[in-house]
């Protein structure tokens, strides 16, 4: 579903690289109403929004050098 998002949408809107993983314990995180970082730090799906994070403010920061030259 990812790969046929991004080569759909990929020149309209950006798609990140970042796949967060289905798992139970963010699940459980959910219904307790916890944050995933409270539930289960070391975790896989802890590990991929931390590297989700990193490449949003990534992208942001290229928008807002490039500024200019996007309108």
């Amino acid at each position: 579903m990812l790969r046929w998002f991004g080569k759909t949408y990929g020149e309209s809107i950006n798609v990140f690289d970042t796949e967060i993983p289905y798992s139970v314990r963010a699940k459980e995180a959910t219904a307790e109403g916890k944050s995933i970082y409270k539930h289960d730090p070391n975790g896989k799906v802890a590990a991929a929004c931390r590297e989700l994070t990193k490449e949003v403010i990534s992208y942001e920061k290229q928008r807002e050098e490039y500024k200019d030259c996007i309108r």
